[in-house]
């Protein structure tokens, strides 16, 4: 008996031991000044009078969202709704893409229309013609795009267009294919805001489970040909939905699937959920993840660091400035001033060892 409660006791302290000898990776380098904002932090983490329907939806207040009508243009009017709206309460974790200026200067005019009819293979359906890349790779992170809302003769073109060499460039030095659905699928959404989810979360459990019997797609990217810009990735279901019918397809297609490579966001606009911090953009001085830290001590130089605004008081600082960052606010094409590549050094580090990550190296 005294042996066995030994035995036990020698375990307990083992464990505790092993808990306690965990600590987070030291840096190599000492942080830089951190450049400070003009004028006044942003509170990322308060919902307050002037928030948004959407920041309220994302603060976890019940809001209704309005179904989506697949195949209608940027810009067209929908024709008046049959259904009711659905009050959904977030449960998953996901990311928004927040509507620029340029992009709203850019929207077609509304025009009345009529809702389309209905087109694309259901996901009961199999099997799916897929195209494959021809730089496949078993160790490669395999996207799978998926065009809903759009006429089967568009779907070649509008494929084309996602994965065209700008979008390839920037995935350029990582090991990423691209590969699509011939055929329309018909799925059903619903958004607020720029925030776009399956109406039945089930589609997405039958799409995955559709297209994983048939190819390894580790992110299946659904563009829907609809009225609205709205942009959502769902992290923990590895799966990505946009408006593709935009002028912003390339960095939305860009910045979503960087998400799903492990990125967080940089927008300082909008609300946070205090667990969103921190993340790859946007961390503490005494708080930065491990993934961060070795990208950083990898990386051997340390990156410009700016101030990014405060959740519940605590400040929160990035590397990098914001105006040239895919993953915030995006507005700037041209030069960057680390160079050529569409992410920052630490971001393709990090999206790099994400990937060797999935695949087990």
């Amino acid at each position: 008996m005294f042996r066995s409660l030994l035995v036990v006791c020698l375990v307990i302290v083992a464990t505790f031991v092993a808990l306690d000898s965990y600590t987070q990776p030291a840096l190599n380098m000492v942080l830089p000044v951190p450049i400070p904002v003009s004028g006044t932090l942003v509170e990322f983490c308060v919902i307050n009078d002037q928030s948004s329907d959407q920041d309220r939806w994302m603060a976890g207040t019940p809001v209704p969202m309005t179904p989506v009508i697949n195949g209608l243009e940027l810009g067209q009017e929908a024709p008046p709704a049959t259904s009711t709206e659905v009050v959904v309460t977030p449960t998953e974790e996901h990311v928004v893409i927040p509507t620029s200026e340029s992009v709203l200067a850019a929207t077609i005019e509304p025009t009345p229309v009529t809702a389309p009819t209905p087109t694309g293979v259901p996901v009961n359906n199999s099997p799916l013609n897929i195209e494959r890349p021809a730089d496949f790779s078993p160790l490669n992170f395999h996207v799978l795009f998926v065009g809903v809302g759009f006429d089967p003769d568009e779907i070649p073109g509008e494929m084309d267009r996602l994965m065209s060499s700008r979008i390839r460039q920037n995935f350029q030095g990582l090991a990423v294919d691209f590969a699509y659905v011939k055929e329309p699928v018909h799925l059903n959404f619903q958004h607020l805001g720029t925030i776009i989810l399956f109406t039945n979360d089930q589609e997405r459990i039958d799409l995955l489970s559709l297209v994983r019997s048939q190819y390894p797609a580790d992110s299946v990217v659904i563009a829907v040909k609809m009225n609205e810009m709205v942009g959502t990735s769902l992290n923990s279901g590895e799966v990505i939905i946009f408006s593709s019918n935009n002028l912003a397809v390339e960095y939305l297609t860009t910045h979503e699937l960087g998400h799903q490579l492990g990125l967080g966001d940089a927008y300082e606009v909008g609300y946070f959920r205090p667990s969103e911090f921190p993340n790859s953009e946007m961390f503490y001085l005494d708080d930065m993840p491990d993934y961060l830290v070795k990208a950083l001590n990898k990386l051997g130089t340390m990156p410009p660091m700016y101030e990014a605004g405060t959740c519940n008081g605590r400040k929160l600082y990035t590397f990098y400035d914001n105006y040239f960052n895919l993953m915030g606010l995006y507005v700037f094409d041209g030069p960057r001033p680390w160079g050529d590549t569409a992410f920052t050094p630490l971001q393709l580090i990090i999206m790099k060892n994400r990937i060797a990550e999935l695949k087990g190296e």
